[in-house]
Protein backbone atom coordinates (compact mmCIF):
# COMPACT_ATOMS: atom_id res chain seq x y z
CA UNK A 1 0.00 0.00 0.00
CA UNK A 2 1.49 3.35 -0.89
CA UNK A 3 0.52 6.97 0.16
CA UNK A 4 -1.67 8.29 3.22
CA UNK A 5 -2.13 4.54 4.43
CA UNK A 6 -4.57 3.56 6.97
CA UNK A 7 -5.29 0.35 8.78
CA UNK A 8 -6.97 -1.22 11.87
CA UNK A 9 -6.14 -4.71 13.58
CA UNK A 10 -8.76 -5.96 15.71
CA UNK A 11 -8.73 -9.20 17.83
CA UNK A 12 -11.54 -11.24 17.06
CA UNK A 13 -13.40 -13.23 20.13
CA UNK A 14 -12.87 -13.14 23.93
CA UNK A 15 -9.37 -13.19 25.45
CA UNK A 16 -7.84 -14.27 28.19
CA UNK A 17 -7.34 -10.84 30.70
CA UNK A 18 -3.95 -12.43 31.84
CA UNK A 19 -2.53 -13.13 27.98
CA UNK A 20 -1.03 -9.72 26.95
CA UNK A 21 -0.92 -5.91 27.64
CA UNK A 22 -1.67 -4.48 24.50
CA UNK A 23 -1.92 -6.47 21.35
CA UNK A 24 -4.03 -9.51 22.82
CA UNK A 25 -7.19 -6.70 23.76
CA UNK A 26 -10.26 -7.70 21.96
CA UNK A 27 -11.87 -4.31 23.37
CA UNK A 28 -9.50 -2.20 21.97
CA UNK A 29 -8.18 -2.45 17.91
CA UNK A 30 -5.21 -1.32 16.98
CA UNK A 31 -4.52 1.80 14.62
CA UNK A 32 -1.76 2.24 11.81
CA UNK A 33 -0.80 5.52 9.56
CA UNK A 34 1.88 5.10 7.15
CA UNK A 35 3.05 6.80 3.92
CA UNK A 36 3.56 2.93 2.92
CA UNK A 37 2.91 -0.37 3.88
CA UNK A 38 3.95 -3.79 2.98
CA UNK A 39 2.40 -7.06 4.58
CA UNK A 40 3.52 -10.75 3.65
CA UNK A 41 0.66 -13.29 4.51
CA UNK A 42 3.55 -16.14 5.09
CA UNK A 43 5.15 -14.79 7.69
CA UNK A 44 2.18 -12.06 8.40
CA UNK A 45 4.14 -9.42 9.05
CA UNK A 46 3.39 -5.67 8.58
CA UNK A 47 6.31 -3.25 7.57
CA UNK A 48 4.92 0.86 7.95
CA UNK A 49 7.28 2.88 6.62
CA UNK A 50 7.20 7.01 6.53
CA UNK A 51 6.10 8.90 9.38
CA UNK A 52 4.31 6.03 11.43
CA UNK A 53 1.97 6.44 14.01
CA UNK A 54 0.24 3.49 16.06
CA UNK A 55 -1.85 3.73 18.70
CA UNK A 56 -4.73 1.64 20.77
CA UNK A 57 -6.33 3.42 23.16
CA UNK A 58 -4.11 5.41 25.03
CA UNK A 59 -0.45 3.73 24.02
CA UNK A 60 0.93 5.80 20.99
CA UNK A 61 4.40 4.74 19.41
CA UNK A 62 5.80 7.11 16.76
CA UNK A 63 8.56 6.66 14.25
CA UNK A 64 10.17 6.32 11.13
CA UNK A 65 9.81 2.71 10.45
CA UNK A 66 7.55 -0.19 12.36
CA UNK A 67 7.51 -3.55 12.36
CA UNK A 68 4.38 -5.22 13.45
CA UNK A 69 4.31 -8.99 14.04
CA UNK A 70 0.63 -10.23 13.89
CA UNK A 71 1.12 -13.84 15.19
CA UNK A 72 3.55 -12.81 17.27
CA UNK A 73 1.71 -10.37 18.86
CA UNK A 74 5.00 -8.14 18.84
CA UNK A 75 6.13 -4.30 17.44
CA UNK A 76 9.85 -2.68 16.33
CA UNK A 77 10.47 0.50 15.95
CA UNK A 78 13.68 2.15 15.00
CA UNK A 79 14.61 6.14 14.10
CA UNK A 80 17.15 8.41 15.05
CA UNK A 81 16.60 9.79 18.99
CA UNK A 82 18.76 12.71 17.99
CA UNK A 83 16.36 14.63 15.21
CA UNK A 84 12.75 14.36 14.01
CA UNK A 85 12.49 10.12 13.42
CA UNK A 86 13.26 9.72 16.87
CA UNK A 87 10.67 7.30 18.02
CA UNK A 88 8.07 8.35 20.71
CA UNK A 89 6.21 6.29 22.87
CA UNK A 90 3.62 7.58 25.29
CA UNK A 91 1.88 5.12 28.13
CA UNK A 92 -0.41 6.04 30.84
CA UNK A 93 0.22 5.70 34.57
CA UNK A 94 -2.03 5.06 37.22
CA UNK A 95 -0.75 6.04 41.01
CA UNK A 96 -2.14 4.37 43.99
CA UNK A 97 -4.81 6.80 44.99
CA UNK A 98 -5.94 6.14 40.97
CA UNK A 99 -4.66 9.34 39.40
CA UNK A 100 -3.62 8.39 35.55
CA UNK A 101 -0.70 10.57 34.02
CA UNK A 102 1.44 10.12 30.65
CA UNK A 103 4.84 9.09 30.44
CA UNK A 104 5.97 10.02 26.97
CA UNK A 105 9.87 7.96 26.51
CA UNK A 106 11.98 9.23 23.32
CA UNK A 107 14.18 6.56 21.94
CA UNK A 108 16.41 5.00 18.92
CA UNK A 109 14.89 1.60 19.12
CA UNK A 110 11.71 0.32 20.48
CA UNK A 111 11.01 -3.62 20.87
CA UNK A 112 7.46 -4.72 22.46
CA UNK A 113 6.70 -8.53 23.15
CA UNK A 114 3.24 -9.17 24.13
CA UNK A 115 3.82 -12.28 25.52
CA UNK A 116 5.93 -10.72 28.83
CA UNK A 117 4.53 -7.29 28.54
CA UNK A 118 7.92 -5.90 28.08
CA UNK A 119 8.72 -2.97 26.24
CA UNK A 120 12.20 -2.58 25.71
CA UNK A 121 14.03 0.74 24.55
CA UNK A 122 17.36 1.47 23.33
CA UNK A 123 20.14 4.46 21.78
CA UNK A 124 19.48 6.91 24.58
CA UNK A 125 16.47 7.28 26.54
CA UNK A 126 14.89 10.17 27.79
CA UNK A 127 11.15 9.08 30.11
CA UNK A 128 9.48 12.03 30.56
CA UNK A 129 6.45 12.31 33.13
CA UNK A 130 4.86 15.33 34.65
CA UNK A 131 6.89 14.77 37.97
CA UNK A 132 10.23 14.14 36.50
CA UNK A 133 12.71 13.39 33.62
CA UNK A 134 14.68 10.66 33.30
CA UNK A 135 17.46 9.48 30.64
CA UNK A 136 19.70 6.14 30.63
CA UNK A 137 21.47 3.97 28.07
CA UNK A 138 18.28 1.50 28.00
CA UNK A 139 15.18 1.55 29.65
CA UNK A 140 12.60 -1.66 30.00
CA UNK A 141 9.37 -0.93 30.53
CA UNK A 142 6.68 -3.63 32.28
CA UNK A 143 2.93 -3.13 31.00
CA UNK A 144 0.17 -4.17 33.62
CA UNK A 145 -1.62 -6.93 32.09
CA UNK A 146 -4.96 -5.49 30.40
CA UNK A 147 -7.69 -5.52 33.05
CA UNK A 148 -11.43 -7.24 32.13
CA UNK A 149 -13.55 -5.02 33.98
CA UNK A 150 -17.16 -5.50 35.69
CA UNK A 151 -18.75 -1.99 35.35
CA UNK A 152 -21.37 -3.15 38.38
CA UNK A 153 -18.69 -4.09 40.77
CA UNK A 154 -16.48 -0.62 39.91
CA UNK A 155 -16.98 2.77 41.82
CA UNK A 156 -15.16 5.95 41.05
CA UNK A 157 -13.02 6.74 37.82
CA UNK A 158 -12.32 3.40 35.91
CA UNK A 159 -8.27 2.71 35.22
CA UNK A 160 -9.44 0.07 32.71
CA UNK A 161 -7.61 -0.29 29.56
CA UNK A 162 -4.15 -1.33 28.41
CA UNK A 163 -0.50 0.70 28.12
CA UNK A 164 -0.75 0.96 31.95
CA UNK A 165 2.91 1.01 33.32
CA UNK A 166 3.60 -1.26 36.25
CA UNK A 167 7.76 -0.88 36.45
CA UNK A 168 10.61 1.21 34.74
CA UNK A 169 13.77 -0.15 34.64
CA UNK A 170 16.60 1.66 33.76
CA UNK A 171 20.39 0.51 33.21
CA UNK A 172 23.55 2.81 32.27
CA UNK A 173 24.44 6.28 33.15
CA UNK A 174 21.11 6.65 34.70
CA UNK A 175 20.02 10.56 35.52
CA UNK A 176 16.92 11.71 37.21
CA UNK A 177 15.86 14.68 37.87
CA UNK A 178 12.49 15.59 39.69
CA UNK A 179 10.79 18.68 38.61
CA UNK A 180 9.05 19.76 41.47
CA UNK A 181 11.26 19.08 44.22
CA UNK A 182 14.32 19.70 42.36
CA UNK A 183 16.00 16.59 43.60
CA UNK A 184 18.57 14.51 41.45
CA UNK A 185 19.66 11.45 41.51
CA UNK A 186 22.55 9.63 39.95
CA UNK A 187 23.51 5.54 39.47
CA UNK A 188 24.13 2.91 36.92
CA UNK A 189 20.06 1.09 37.69
CA UNK A 190 16.69 2.48 38.82
CA UNK A 191 13.71 0.74 39.09
CA UNK A 192 10.47 2.53 39.54
CA UNK A 193 7.37 1.24 40.81
CA UNK A 194 4.51 3.45 38.91
CA UNK A 195 1.91 2.67 41.61
CA UNK A 196 3.83 3.73 44.37
CA UNK A 197 5.92 6.65 43.15
CA UNK A 198 8.85 4.59 44.80
CA UNK A 199 12.60 4.96 43.20
CA UNK A 200 15.26 1.82 43.84
CA UNK A 201 18.58 3.48 42.82
CA UNK A 202 21.98 1.15 42.46
CA UNK A 203 25.05 1.84 41.51
CA UNK A 204 28.40 0.05 40.65
CA UNK A 205 31.20 -2.08 42.88
CA UNK A 206 33.19 1.57 42.26
CA UNK A 207 30.35 3.90 41.74
CA UNK A 208 28.39 4.13 44.16
CA UNK A 209 24.31 6.15 43.63
CA UNK A 210 23.69 9.83 44.96
CA UNK A 211 21.14 11.65 45.50
CA UNK A 212 21.20 15.71 45.74
CA UNK A 213 18.53 18.26 46.29
CA UNK A 214 19.56 22.06 47.54
CA UNK A 215 17.53 21.56 51.17
CA UNK A 216 19.26 17.96 52.19
CA UNK A 217 22.44 18.24 50.33
CA UNK A 218 24.21 14.63 49.11
CA UNK A 219 23.45 11.74 50.06
CA UNK A 220 25.77 8.32 49.29
CA UNK A 221 24.89 4.57 50.14
CA UNK A 222 25.07 1.51 48.09
CA UNK A 223 21.20 1.44 47.36
CA UNK A 224 18.63 4.64 47.73
CA UNK A 225 15.04 4.25 48.02
CA UNK A 226 13.37 7.45 47.80
CA UNK A 227 9.28 8.68 46.39
CA UNK A 228 7.69 10.88 44.31
CA UNK A 229 5.54 12.19 46.84
CA UNK A 230 7.21 12.96 49.71
CA UNK A 231 10.60 13.62 50.73
CA UNK A 232 11.89 10.02 52.50
CA UNK A 233 15.08 8.68 50.89
CA UNK A 234 15.81 5.19 52.51
CA UNK A 235 19.61 4.56 52.68
CA UNK A 236 21.32 1.09 52.64
CA UNK A 237 24.69 0.37 52.58
CA UNK A 238 26.65 -3.01 53.48
CA UNK A 239 29.13 -4.02 56.53
CA UNK A 240 32.42 -2.48 56.21
CA UNK A 241 31.21 0.38 54.10
CA UNK A 242 30.45 4.12 55.10
CA UNK A 243 27.11 5.63 54.54
CA UNK A 244 27.90 9.44 53.19
CA UNK A 245 25.80 12.70 53.99
CA UNK A 246 26.86 15.65 52.54
CA UNK A 247 24.87 18.92 53.96
CA UNK A 248 24.95 22.76 52.87
CA UNK A 249 25.33 24.45 56.07
CA UNK A 250 23.47 28.03 55.77
CA UNK A 251 26.22 30.65 57.36
CA UNK A 252 24.38 31.92 59.86
CA UNK A 253 23.89 28.59 61.32
CA UNK A 254 27.92 27.86 61.41
CA UNK A 255 29.03 27.29 65.15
Amino acid sequence: AEGNVKSTYRVIGKTSANNGALLSDDKEPVHATATSMVYNRATDVAKYSGGVRLWQGNTQIQGAVLTFERSNKSLQAAGNAGDSSAVHTAFMQVDKNGKASQINITSSTFVYQDIDRTAHFGGGVKVQSSESTLRAHEVDVLLKPKITVNSSSVTGTSTKGTGQVDTITAQGSVHLEEIFKARKGDGEKLVYTASEGKYELTGTNTVRPSIFDAEHGQVTGDSLTFFSHDDRVQINGIENRRVVTHTTVKANEKP
